[in-house]
């Protein structure tokens, strides 16, 4: 659950940043990044955009994959559970099943 909230992170970035590439313009922030004066204006609202969508891309990822490391390790503990679990056979005997003898 916590890879989950923290893949929003950068999901939201990437809204923020193709939503509004300007929202550096005009803080005291642009006025010393270099990256605006090197790229100028145009050049740094694509670039923005394109950052967006990294953004979008990697919280995406980080959605899948901790949703996938998260369903192998429930199947994995309930894999375990299963595994412990003691039935009863024909003969009034107690088992593990998985156990072969």
């Amino acid at each position: 659950m916590l890879g989950i909230i923290l893949a929003v992170v950068p999901i939201l970035f990437g809204i923020l940043y193709l939503r509004n590439p300007n929202i550096y313009r005009g803080s005291f922030y642009v006025s010393t990044m270099i990256l605006p004066k090197i790229l100028g204006p145009v050049r740094y609202i694509k670039f923005m955009k394109i950052l967006g969508i990294i953004f979008l891309v990697i919280g995406i990822l980080l959605i899948i994959f901790t949703r996938t490391i998260t369903d192998l390790n429930d199947r994995n503990i309930n894999r375990k559970y299963r595994l412990n679990k003691k039935v009863k056979l024909a003969n009034g005997s107690l088992s593990k099943i998985g156990h072969n003898d």
